[in-house]
Parts: C-alpha cells; structure tokens; sequence
C-alpha cells in the first residue's frame, strides 16, 4: 500500500506544483497569489515571537512589524545593513540610531536645505562652487 501511495502523491504534487496556487482567489496570476486586505508572517524565536505584516488601505501600502522590535534590512551574510526603529529612526550601518536619520560611514546628497540649525562636529568639505552664508554671523575657519 505504501509504495503504490507514493507515486501517485508523487504525481499529485508535481501536477499542484506546475500550477499557480491560490488563496482567496479562483484564478492565480501568480505562483503564489494572496487576495486579502493583510498577510502576516510570523516567527517564534528563543527571544520571543516576531511578526511582519503586509497590507494595504486607502492611504498605501505598508510594511509593518507587529512586535514591539526595530525592523532590520539584511544583505549577503545576513548582518543587519539598515535599522528602523519603533520611535522611527533610521540608521545606516548603525543597529541603534540616536537621531532621526544616521549614518555610520560615507554619504552622498546631491542637494540639501538646512531649515533650522547645522551641527557638524569634525571635518566639512565643500567643493565646487560652495557657498557657505549666514543671515547673522557665521564663524568659519
């Protein structure tokens, strides 16, 4: 019995395979379709359970944790590359950023507007035809 079972499951799962499957819709675009208003995946861990959720409303689509846990971008080896906090901080080769965005190593902006104050500590380089103004006093070295 057992071996006349196998292959006809055999056969069933490869004909299952060959198919786009399903879920809240009789006709799949896809190789896997789900047609619901949130798909949430979730993992249980030594460190407790963790969960993402996709879904989507009038205002957009989202990508949410459902645990009070950062959100962590992984490449490659799986070490985390980007951290999005639940207080909304983003750092950039940085697990546990202190500003609203902050980046460990080198950044390139094309174009940046300064509405309130500008701190740099360290070194500054402007190149090109920079222009450093000031509406006061502006001390530079």
């Amino acid at each position: 019995m057992k071996f006349l079972l196998l292959p006809i499951l055999s056969l069933y799962s490869f004909s299952i395979h060959a198919q786009n499957v399903g879920i809240g819709t009789t006709t799949p675009p896809y190789k896997l379709t789900v047609n619901t208003n949130g798909i949430g995946i979730s993992q249980q861990s030594t460190s407790g359970l963790h969960e993402i959720g996709f879904f989507t409303n009038e205002s957009g689509a989202y990508i949410q944790t459902h645990s009070p846990s950062p959100m962590k971008f992984a490449v490659g080896n799986g070490n985390a590359v980007m951290t999005l906090t639940t207080t909304g901080r983003l750092g950039i080769g940085v697990s546990l950023p202190t500003a609203k965005l902050e980046v460990n190593g080198d950044a390139k902006v094309n174009s940046m507007s300064v509405v309130d104050d500008l701190t740099v500590t360290g070194n500054i380089t402007i190149s090109g035809e920079g222009m450093v103004r000031s509406a006061t006093s502006a001390h530079l070295k």
